[in-house]
């Protein structure tokens, strides 16, 4: 592959997809295209419903965003299960979380970055995609039929449109659930709730109600705090309104 794509900037649940692309060749000026022959690694025949695992054993290099109240583990079950499964180990380039974000940047910009980037929200790899630096997922959907079958039976289209950059390809793989589940939401002190005989809100008109009791309870304290700006609670209150916004909003323009 040449160099511009050497970068796949992709979420964790997309590994094995990776594995079946990278694994396969076919004409480098022209990364839509399924011409040459599979090598490597890949298997000869994989459509949607198909486990994959490489014909030999492959490895590749990840970055990793190390949270400081959960740290890495090499001996981790899921390198052991994915290896296990589809014959593919991830060679883990271990950053602190706080610096993730900075030390991400400077390995795609200096050409040093590994092959597979999780953690990586719509809209961060907009600077990459001038300089060719990043793998434009889009073009290799023929290579990936989960993904696909996906797409399809989820009627994800619209939603894939939003990921685009200006060439009309995006680089960033959504996250995906077969059914709604919030990846972040609200907590909240139930000892509280107990203290002042709150129900447990359920409609953000209930959490309004909540918020004044407990204000009126503690004067002198603030009853809510986002550390994130605002953008954490603006994107777990969007779907219930039917819209994105804060972090949801990725790249978009209000």
């Amino acid at each position: 592959m040449k160099k511009r794509l050497k970068v796949s900037l992709l979420s964790m649940s997309s590994l094995l997809a990776v594995a079946a692309l990278a694994a396969c060749s076919g004409n480098a000026d022209e990364p839509g295209s399924v011409e040459g022959e599979v090598s490597g690694a890949a298997m000869e025949e994989y459509a949607a419903g198909d486990q994959f695992k490489a014909t030999e054993p492959i490895s590749f290099s990840m970055l990793f965003s190390d949270h400081p109240n959960y740290p890495y583990k090499s001996d981790w079950l899921l390198f052991e299960e994915l290896e296990e499964r589809t014959n593919v180990s991830l060679d883990v380039t271990v950053v602190p979380m706080s610096d993730y974000t900075e030390k991400r940047s400077l390995l795609i910009s200096g050409g040093d970055a590994p092959f597979i980037i999780p953690k990586t929200y719509p809209g961060e790899e907009s600077p990459f995609v001038a300089s060719g630096a990043i793998l434009p997922v889009s073009e290799y959907l023929h290579l990936m039929p989960h993904f696909t079958a996906a797409i399809e039976e989820y009627e994800m289209e619209p939603y894939l449109e939003t990921l685009e950059q200006e060439d009309g390809n995006y680089y960033v793989l959504p996250g995906m659930h077969e059914n709604v589940w919030p990846d972040y939401t609200l907590a909240m002190r139930m000892d509280i709730l107990e203290e002042l005989d709150l129900d447990v809100p359920e409609t953000w008109d209930d959490l309004e109600v909540v918020l004044e009791e407990m204000k009126e309870a503690y004067p002198d304290v603030i009853p809510f705090s986002d550390r994130f700006t605002f953008d954490s609670t603006m994107n777990i209150a969007a779907p219930t309104f039917g819209t994105v916004a804060g972090w949801g909003l990725g790249s978009a323009e209000i």
